[in-house]
């Protein structure tokens, strides 16, 4: 298992305290049918492409590991806002937030 807390998220949203910056150092998407598309922003939310930090497409039918993450992290200064499309079951973000830098 990835250092870091695990975070499951099904839906749109800020993923834990909003604005704190935070490492994900591993993430597992789960996909119905249809392969999923997680959308992982630098941001408190999804108003801009600029923004976007990681983009993910699952596996249909299949919990999957994501191999993109550096072994040090992904660190996300302005916290982390998750777009899940549809397709998505679940996701586990696994973190840390980074208080006092």
């Amino acid at each position: 298992m990835p250092r870091g807390a695990p975070y499951r998220v099904t839906a749109d949203g800020v993923v834990g305290i909003s604005g704190t910056p935070k490492v994900l150092y591993g993430m597992t998407i789960q996909s119905g049918a249809t392969a999923g598309v997680v959308i992982l922003h630098n941001a408190a939310d999804a108003d801009t492409a600029a923004n976007v930090r990681l983009n993910v497409v699952g596996t249909a039918n299949r919990m999957l590991p994501v191999p993109d993450i550096p072994e040090g992290g992904l660190y996300f200064p302005a916290g982390v806002f998750a777009d899940i499309d549809a397709n998505v079951t679940s996701t586990v973000l696994y973190l840390e937030e980074v208080r006092n830098l």
